[in-house]
């Protein structure tokens, strides 16, 4: 017999199949957290003027960006503009 507590239905299989898949939720949630945090990163580079520190955080962001989007925490446009944002940003530094 399975008996549901909390959420969590007793059961060897079951039970580690669904801490696996909470596991996997909250490493998509961290690499979104993560992915803003470049951000600011690249923001705050590109306020101070440093060109090469701004150029390694564009990169960073747009790989984690493409990343966040493949398994569908943000939608794929949604990446797209963001990564132009960035680009935009970088062109800045470059006037």
């Amino acid at each position: 017999k399975l008996k549901q507590q909390h959420g969590v239905i007793d059961g060897t299989a079951l039970q580690k199949t669904q801490e696996k898949l909470q596991q996997a939720t909250d490493s998509i949630d961290t690499a979104f957290v993560k992915t803003r945090t470049i951000e600011k990163r690249l923001r705050a580079a590109v306020e101070a003027g440093d060109a090469a520190a701004a150029a390694e955080f564009a990169k960073k962001f747009s790989s984690k960006l493409d990343k966040v989007a493949k398994v569908g925490t943000i939608h794929p446009n949604r990446a797209a503009n963001k990564k132009s944002q960035a680009d935009k940003l970088l062109n800045s530094l470059a006037k």
